[in-house]
C-alpha cells in the first residue's frame, strides 16, 4: 500500500528536529551583559532582584502572561529563518500555521527566509551590517556565541522576561531543572529558548540499519566488529544478494541531507567515542581531542578503505535526501545498510526488512559506543536589539512551550490535521488509550513549522498518537485481519530500537563531556574563535582524508601541526580551565 500516512511525518518531523536538539549541544561561555531595558521602562538595576512587575517597566501594549492576544493593538515581528529542503514547507507567508499564530497573537509576522544552503552567508553579512531582524531562528547561537553576541549587545537577556511573562518556559525549568541550568551563561544570563526533549525520549541518532535479506541470502551474521562488517559489506558488493545476475547492490549508502543519514559518526564509535558537538573526550578528568588520536586516525582509515573499494556508496557525502530515496525505492532491493535515525523516512515499504544494527566494536579499539544526544539544546531562537517589541517577541517564543502549540508546531492545525483524543477504544500498540488523533491521513502542505522553532517534545510523544482517519481505521480493520502495513511495523520497530538496543551502548558518564562548561568573560570570545576555527579545520580534513583528496599517512604530521598552529594548545587549556572550575 503506497499510501503517506499523517503519523509517519509526525514522526519524521518529531525526529528531524529531535536531531536538532542533539547536535548543537556546545559548551556554554562567559559575557558580561546587563540585562536589557524592557519597551517603555526603566532598565533595571544590576542588583534589582524584583520580577518586573513594577508599573511602568512593561510595554503596556502587551497583555499579562497567559492572556491572548498577546497583544491589545496590532504589531508586526521580523523573523530570520531559512527553508530547509526536507521540512516541506515552501511559504511561511503563505502558511496556515502562521496564519493561526498571527490570529492568536495579533502579531504580524514578516519573514526573511532564504534556503538553507545560503542562511549562513546571509545571517553574516547582516550581522556585520546591523540590519538584523526582531528574531534570529537559523543561526547557530551556540553558548560560545550568546555570550559573544550577548556581550556586545547584539542579542538580548531573557531574564527579565522569563521572571514577567515566562509561564510556560518556567513550567519547563520545573519539570526539567537542569535545562535552566544548560541554557546559563556565565553571566548568568539566559540568551535564548531552545527544543526541549523529555529524557525519556532521548535518542541516539547515528543509527545503522542492516538489510536483513540480504543478511539471510549471504548466510551471514549480524556484523559485531568492523571486521565483520567489512566482510558483509564486501559480499553485498561481490555476491548478488538481491538475485537479479547483476552488479548493481550498493554495500552502504547514505545521505548529507541530515546528520543522522551520514554514517562517519556511527563507523568512528567504533574506535573511539564521538560526540559529533566538540569532539572532545575526558580522560581521568583531562580533556582530549578525539581528532589527534591514533584512535580517530585509524578509524578514519578504515572509513577511507570502505569509499576507495565502494563499499561505501561515493555518493553519500554529496547526495539529497530524494536521491537516496529514489535508490531506495528500485524494483530490485540495491542497499545492504542504511545509516539513519528511522528506516521508514527512506525505506519507506521497504523499512521492516531494515533490522537495526548494534554499535560494533573495532577489536583492540576503546570504542563500540553510541552516539548520544543531550537533554536539551543549548542553541535556539534569539532576540536582538533591533526589536522595538521584546516583550511580545518573548511571549510569542514562550508560547511555543505550550502544549497545543507545540503539538501544532509540527503538525498542523487542531482540529484539522489532528485533536485531542476521548474515545477509550482508540488505543495505541501498548493497548493505552491514545492521548491524540490524526484527523487526516495526509498533512496540508505549509501547514506547520517543522524543523524551525523552540517546542517541547514529551516522552514517548509518538506512542501517543493515533491515525484516526478514514485511511487509518481501514488500516486497522487490516491490521486486525493479519494484514499490516509495512510502513507501520517500520515505525514500530524504530520505537523499539533506542529503549531495547541502543539504551545500552551509551559512553559511561567519566569519558563524555559535560553539557554545560562556563569560560569567564575573556577566555568566551577567544574560545569561539578558536574552536571554530578548529572545528572547520577538522571537517574539512576529514572529508580529504577519507575521500583520498589527502594522503592520511604522508599527511598526518602535517595536519597535527596545523590544529597546533591553530591555537589547539590554548583552547584546550581554556577548556580545561573552565571545566575544572566547575566539576573539579
Amino acid at each position: 500500500m503506497k499510501r503517506k500516512r499523517f503519523l509517519s511525518l509526525l514522526i519524521i518531523t518529531l525526529l528531524i528536529v529531535s536531531l536538532v536538539v542533539g547536535c548543537t549541544g556546545k559548551q556554554p561561555a562567559g559575557g558580561d551583559q546587563e540585562t536589557p531595558a524592557p519597551t517603555e521602562g526603566t532598565k533595571p538595576d544590576d542588583n534589582d532582584q524584583d520580577n518586573g512587575t513594577d508599573e511602568g517597566k512593561w510595554d503596556p501594549n502587551v497583555n499579562e502572561a497567559g492572556v491572548f492576544p498577546i497583544v491589545k493593538e496590532k504589531i508586526s515581528l521580523s523573523i530570520f529563518i531559512f527553508l530547509h529542503p526536507d521540512s516541506k514547507v515552501t511559504d511561511y507567508d503563505d502558511n496556515e500555521f502562521t496564519k493561526w499564530l498571527e490570529e492568536k497573537t495579533n502579531i504580524d509576522l514578516e519573514f526573511e527566509a532564504p534556503a538553507a544552503d545560503d542562511a549562513n552567508t546571509r545571517i553574516q553579512l547582516l550581522l556585520t551590517t546591523g540590519e538584523y531582524p526582531d528574531i534570529l531562528y537559523s543561526h547557530p547561537f551556540g553558548p560560545l556565541e550568546q555570550d559573544l553576541y550577548g556581550k556586545e549587545g547584539t542579542i538580548l537577556a531573557l531574564n527579565d522576561y522569563i521572571d514577567q511573562y515566562g509561564i510556560e518556559t518556567k513550567k519547563m525549568f520545573g519539570m526539567y531543572p537542569d535545562v535552566r541550568d544548560a541554557l546559563l551563561r556565565s553571566d548568568g544570563k539566559i540568551y535564548c529558548l531552545p527544543q526541549i526533549s523529555d529524557p525519556k525520549s532521548g535518542d541516539s541518532p547515528f543509527k545503522m540499519w542492516i538489510y536483513k535479506p540480504f543478511l539471510e541470502a549471504l548466510d551471514m551474521e549480524m556484523p559485531k566488529t568492523t571486521d565483520d562488517l567489512y566482510n558483509y559489506l564486501k559480499a553485498v558488493k561481490d555476491g548478488d544478494p538481491n538475485g537479479n545476475g547483476k552488479a548493481d547492490e550498493i554495500p552502504l549508502a547514505g545521505s548529507t541531507a541530515w546528520i543522522s543519514w551520514n554514517p562517519i559518526v556511527y563507523l568512528m564509535n567504533a574506535f573511539v567515542y564521538e560526540d559529533n558537538y566538540d569532539k572532545l573526550v575526558l580522560n581521568n578528568g583531562v580533556l582530549e581531542p578525539v581528532y589527534t588520536k591514533s584512535e580517530y586516525k585509524d578509524g578514519l582509515k578504515f572509513i577511507a578503505q570502505l569509499y576507495r573499494e565502494e563499499l561505501i556508496m561515493n555518493e553519500t557525502f554529496t547526495q539529497t535526501h530524494e536521491d537516496l530515496t529514489e535508490i531506495m525505492n528500485n524494483p530490485a532491493p540495491l542497499i545492504g545498510m542504511l545509516p539513519t535515525h528511522a528506516p521508514f523516512v527512506i525505506a519507506g515499504e521497504r523499512s521492516p526488512d531494515f533490522i537495526v544494527m548494534p554499535p560494533i566494536e573495532a577489536p583492540g579499539y576503546p570504542g563500540g559506543y553510541a552516539s548520544t544526544n543531550y537533554t536539551t539544546n543549548t542553541s535556539g531562537p534569539v532576540i536582538t536589539n533591533n526589536c522595538k517589541h521584546p516583550e511580545a517577541a518573548f511571549r510569542f517564543l514562550d508560547m511555543f512551550y505550550e502544549e497545543e502549540v507545540s503539538i501544532s508546531v509540527l503538525n498542523g492545525i487542531r482540529g484539522i490535521e489532528w485533536d485531542y483524543n476521548d474515545d477509550p477504544a482508540l488505543v495505541n500498540d501498548d493497548g493505552e488509550m491514545a492521548k491524540y488523533k490524526a484527523l487526516v491521513n495526509e498533512k496540508r502542505m505549509n501547514s506547520s513549522w517543522p524543523m524551525l522553532t523552540n517546542f517541547y517534545r514529551p516522552p514517548t510523544l509518538s506512542q501517543y498518537w493515533i491515525n484516526d482517519s478514514p485511511e487509518g481505521r481501514q488500516e486497522r480493520e487490516e491490521a486486525a485481519q493479519g494484514i499490516d502495513d509495512p510502513v507501520n511495523i517500520g515505525i514500530k520497530m524504530f520505537n523499539e530500537a533506542q529503549p531495547k538496543v541502543y539504551a545500552n551502548y551509551v559512553p559511561p558518564s567519566d569519558i563524555r563531556m559535560p553539557q554545560v562548561i562556563l569560560y569567564d568573560e575573556e577566555a568566551s570570545v577567544e574560545a569561539v574563535e578558536l574552536r571554530g576555527e578548529i572545528l572547520g579545520y577538522v571537517l574539512d580534513m576529514r572529508m580529504k582524508f577519507i575521500t583520498g583528496e589527502v594522503d592520511i599517512d604522508a599527511e598526518w604530521d602535517d595536519y597535527i601541526r596545523q590544529l597546533e598552529q591553530l591555537g589547539l594548545e590554548r583552547y584546550l587549556s581554556l577548556t580545561q580551565e573552565a571545566y575544572d572550575r566547575i566539576y573539579k
